[in-house]
């Protein structure tokens, strides 16, 4: 007798749930089309960008060239207005310059040098920072805070998730 009576409740919740069920589907099977013009737009766009694309590489391809020459004829107006405010400097750097360029071989291993010393350098970096941490006064840890009691969802929202 008691679980009959146990039972009943669920039996009234039923048709509610049917009827809500019923409320949602019309917006499901909207969804499909949706997702269609969705498709649709994408493949518009990923055509046009594309077509694009081969346009800007081309400009690009032009333009590079153009921005190399242009940053080559800067590097060397610097150098040459660094080197002409100081004479001794000018001498020394062009015979810098003549060496390297008769001893390919000393210039390689010149350069070689340097790429070193700098990889050496970056991989240093990250021991240094560990050893600044280590050294930085430590700070006490803040006290902890109670935690909120937690709330209960409320029972529309639970329903509101399931049907999702």
């Amino acid at each position: 007798m008691a679980a009959k009576r146990k039972a009943a409740p669920k039996r009234k919740a039923a048709p509610k749930r049917k009827a809500a069920k019923r409320k949602a589907a019309p917006k499901r099977k909207a969804a499909p089309k949706r997702r269609e013009k969705q498709l649709k737009e994408r493949l518009q766009l990923k055509k046009q960008l594309q077509r694009e694309k081969p346009q800007k590489e081309r400009q690009l391809q032009r333009e590079k060239p153009q921005k190399e020459r242009q940053l080559q004829r800067e590097k060397q107006l610097q150098r040459e207005k660094q080197l002409n405010e100081k004479p001794l400097q000018r001498e020394k750097q062009l015979q810098r310059e003549k060496q390297l360029n008769e001893k390919p071989l000393q210039r390689e291993k010149q350069l070689q040098r340097e790429a070193k010393r700098k990889t050496a350098a970056k991989k240093a970096a990250p021991k240094r920072k560990a050893a600044k941490r280590k050294a930085a006064p430590k700070r006490k840890a803040a006290p902890k805070r109670k935690a909120a009691p937690k709330r209960k969802a409320a029972p529309k929202r639970k329903a509101a998730k399931r049907r999702r």
